[in-house]
């Protein structure tokens, strides 16, 4: 196992539980809230859900399925940073 293995392991991991606490965390809901995007908190959650996933099963399996939900996870993180800006 590589560090790049590793490194794709544990920010899938991260992914996927920023993706489950969207869906289930009153302080996540209260956040979407506060930022007055609260329409788009099952649809982030959803999308960090399904990224963490690939970059998860991709680092072993399919290394292209890695790329593409690195690169989704990366336009979701583009996409927060607009909103927090």
């Amino acid at each position: 196992m590589t560090l790049i293995d590793v490194l794709s392991a544990f920010s899938g991991s991260c992914f996927l539980f920023y993706g489950v606490s969207c869906l289930y965390s009153t302080h996540m809901t209260n956040e979407f809230n506060r930022f007055g995007i609260p329409q788009y908190l099952k649809l982030t959650g959803t999308l960090q859900i399904l990224g963490g996933l690939a970059l998860l099963i991709g680092c072993w399996k399919f290394p292209i399925l890695a790329l593409i939900g690195a690169a989704g996870l990366a336009l979701l993180m583009l996409l927060g940073s607009v909103v927090r800006s």
